[in-house]
């Protein structure tokens, strides 16, 4: 091939860079000037040292770095010998926030990154609109789906749907047990209301636009404080699956009031009849004894 389409050179050249091989649609005979060992490098600039490489593969002390600017900035992908791992980072020369772009016919689908806008340091996947969908906070560690602002060890902006949630109950993780003897009376206290969110307020919430119904969590506060929990960022919630066992200790002592009650009827009903039979004996011709 003629030297302004392919150069192919192996062994050291005269300005110490070793070049396993050298492709680059340039007119100049000089391989890059590094001084990086070089295993593969191609170059669409008519400089060798000019900011321009399309595609590097740089070789040195066991580590790959493949990058679309020049071998001597920071690669933006590598791989690492010493840490045994594939390491996305952003190059020394340039802007580009570190991270891993997924795309489909040359369109963005999601962008995986270590930092965005407002993020900070935090792992985020984003979507094709740069809105983020999966986010780990690296100071807490909560993860946020939906949401870059996760309150809790796991905070979701909108529905989830399982086929199944098991919460630990076994009686050897538990002490100081006690019944609820008062459930009833929590029950009674409790308001019932149906609401809207104020979406328009909270956007990040992921907040549904339908009516809901259920329980404003200051009012259970004063009634329940054990179900209602304050997040991180001052706002609370209630925890409904803990309503459960005192709905069903409250059904268990209505059930228990109406079987005395049942039974005090009962008790009645005999003693009516024991006191008919006597106002029968003096006044058969009663109506209340026919």
């Amino acid at each position: 091939y003629s030297a302004n389409q392919m150069t192919a050179k192996f062994g050291p050249s005269s300005t110490g860079t070793l070049t396993g091989l050298n492709i680059q649609v340039s007119n100049a005979s000089t391989p890059p000037t590094s001084g990086k060992l070089i295993g593969l490098n191609v170059n669409v600039n008519n400089s060798d040292t000019a900011q321009g490489k399309a595609f590097a593969a740089v070789f040195s002390g066991g580590n790959v770095d493949i990058t679309g600017k020049h071998i001597s900035g920071l690669g933006v992908l590598k791989v690492n010998s010493v840490d045994n791992a594939l390491i996305v980072a952003n190059a020394a020369s340039n802007s580009y926030t570190s991270g891993l772009r997924l795309l489909s016919n040359d369109k963005l689908k999601w962008d995986v990154t270590q930092n965005s806008a407002n993020i900070g340091n935090d792992f985020t996947i984003l979507n094709a609109s740069s809105i983020a969908k999966f986010f780990i906070s690296q100071s807490s560690g909560y993860v946020g789906i939906g949401t870059i602002d996760p309150t809790a060890q796991l905070t979701v902006a909108g529905d989830v749907k399982a086929t199944g949630t098991i919460t630990p109950s076994d009686i050897r993780f538990k002490k100081e047990i006690h019944s609820l003897d008062s459930a009833l009376k929590m029950v009674t206290q409790l308001q019932g209301v149906t609401y809207k969110w104020r979406t328009n307020e909270f956007p990040n919430r992921g907040f549904d636009t339908t009516m809901q119904v259920g329980f404003i969590a200051q009012e259970v506060e004063k009634v329940i404080p054990e179900i209602v929990n304050t997040g991180s960022d001052g706002y609370k919630g209630v925890d409904y699956s803990k309503v459960s066992p005192i709905l069903v200790e409250a059904v268990k002592i209505l059930e228990k009031q109406n079987q005395e009650q049942n039974e005090k009827i009962e008790l009645q009903q005999y003693q009516i009849e024991d006191l008919k039979k006597l106002v029968c004996l003096d006044h058969p011709l009663s109506a209340a004894c026919h």
